[in-house]
């Protein structure tokens, strides 16, 4: 009896911990578990309000593409599948998205339910299958992706080198926001409802050009992938389009800062770029080297009416060097604007090894004559240079922005320089290159000997893609 009465006990108090909620670990921060079928990989699903499902799958065998992922709560074929064309090879895994059935979208609750994946092998393209995956089972949790959004669209980022990029890789993402009503709609009038999300986390991005769903045709905006592209192997995020009233916020969503109404106010640039500088205000940071009297380098205001920008000029035949130490190494791309006005300036920008000048690397000439304006130094002298070319880009006098880019790949140095209108993703009509010593990242601007000056703005340096190949995008379908 006296054991009977303690039976009793306790299996009133394991009833009462029951009702508590005890042991219910999916409302207790259930850990998610992902079982793989034979020859498949699953891990880290997570599970949103919406439901939203992100998750790693793998494959192992031949290589595949895999065209879509769905989600069902029992054996019934999801009614929908989440598009996406990523290749697989053995061992090679990648982040995907899709949506599940919920039963109950509270915070905590359980879900179990299978994953479903479309593919096909890349012997034998014309043969698709549609099959079960993985079994599911993981809890509701908040957050991850952005509350009220009003569409959302999959970008797929395809790595088709080799070689893995780098982490906090800088990848640009471009679409037509006019090539639809579905775009228009959606997207606010400068596109500052944009928000990007990888395997619910959101990512810093930051839009360099066309940014109107009303006038573009190619909206640019450049993402933070913290963890970047594997070897030969795709990654895809979510494109949402908040309630079209929402604007950038200047944190994780940004644009260019001539883009806004009032001067870099939504510009977080510096979130997302290795280096950057296109907002001049003073010149902290900046040394000047040469002969007393001379101009120092200074903010030149509102260039244009458009931009601000450094500037640098100089007479009575003396040099006039300004240098930063950005801190650049290893491999990378570095862009600017640059603009000759007046007399004959003989201003340039470039790279040098040191902080002394010497070693000059890289140079763009904005000479108003039949002069060089791209110059790669390898030399230690000022006076022992290769000229590679002497192809007058730069007009004395101009009110023309052109753009350039340096591009430093070990002990190699390349000039690109071309028209504004290039886009920082591409390169100019003008290339140059030759080796060089190892970069120690100084950024110089100089006035040289003549009546006019250069200006310079905006310093972006991005990360140099996997053997120089930008991974590819491609957009699937807005889906609300």
């Amino acid at each position: 009896m006296t054991y009977g009465w303690s039976i009793l006990v306790i299996a009133i108090v394991i009833s009462v911990l029951f009702a508590l909620g005890i042991f219910n670990s999916g409302s207790r921060g259930n850990t998610s578990t992902c079982i793989a079928s034979s020859g498949w990989l699953c891990t880290t699903p997570s599970l949103y309000s919406s439901g939203t499902l992100s998750l790693i799958l793998g494959a192992f065998g031949q290589p595949i593409t895999i065209t879509g992922v769905g989600c069902s709560s029992n054996s019934t074929v999801p009614s929908s599948f989440q598009s996406t064309s990523t290749t697989l090879s053995s061992g090679q895994s990648a982040a995907f998205t899709t949506s599940c059935p919920l039963q109950s979208s509270t915070i905590g609750s359980v879900f179990t339910g299978k994953i479903w994946v479309q593919y096909y092998y890349n012997a034998n393209p014309s043969q698709s299958f549609s099959i079960v995956v993985a079994n599911i089972k993981t809890s509701v949790s908040s957050g991850g992706i952005p509350g009220g959004y009003a569409a959302y669209v999959p970008v797929t980022i395809t790595n088709t080198q080799p070689v893995a990029t780098p982490a906090n890789f800088q990848q640009v993402v471009y679409f037509n926001p006019t090539q639809s009503s579905a775009y228009t709609v959606n997207g606010a009038v400068d596109l500052g409802n944009v928000r990007f999300y990888l395997a619910g986390q959101e990512l810093y991005s930051w839009c360099e050009s066309g940014c109107s769903n009303s006038t573009s045709s190619n909206a640019v905006f450049w993402v933070d992938l913290p963890s970047g592209i594997g070897a030969s192997s795709s990654v895809t995020l979510n494109m949402y389009f908040l309630t079209n009233t929402i604007e950038y916020d200047g944190n994780f969503a940004g644009e260019a800062p001539q883009l806004s109404s009032s001067y870099a106010k939504y510009d977080n640039g510096a979130k997302i770029f290795s280096y950057y500088n296109v907002n001049p205000t003073s010149t902290a940071g900046w040394t000047l080297s040469g002969s007393a009297g001379q101009t120092n380098l200074a903010p030149a205001g509102s260039k244009y009416g458009t931009t601000d920008a450094y500037s640098a000029a100089n007479g009575g035949g003396y040099v006039n060097y300004e240098y930063t130490n950005a801190g650049l190494t290893g491999n990378f791309i570095l862009s600017f604007d640059i603009d000759e006005v007046g007399g004959s300036p003989l201003g340039e920008v470039f790279f040098a090894t040191n902080s002394v000048g010497q070693g000059q690397i890289a140079r763009v000439d904005g000479r108003g004559s039949t002069n060089y304006d791209g110059i790669i130094y390898s030399t230690t002298s000022w006076s022992s240079f290769v000229s590679i070319s002497e192809t007058q880009l730069l007009t004395s006098a101009s009110s023309t922005w052109y753009k350039g880019d340096v591009v430093m790949t070990g002990t190699s140095a390349s000039f690109y320089v071309g028209p504004a209108s290039n886009l920082i993703s591409t390169f100019g009509s003008l290339a140059t290159t030759s080796s060089a010593s190892p970069n120690g990242g100084y950024i110089g601007l100089q006035g040289d000997a003549g009546s006019g000056t250069t200006y310079v703005n905006g310093f972006v340096a991005r990360l140099y893609p996997p053997l120089g190949v930008m991974p590819s995008i491609s957009i699937g379908s807005l889906t609300h």
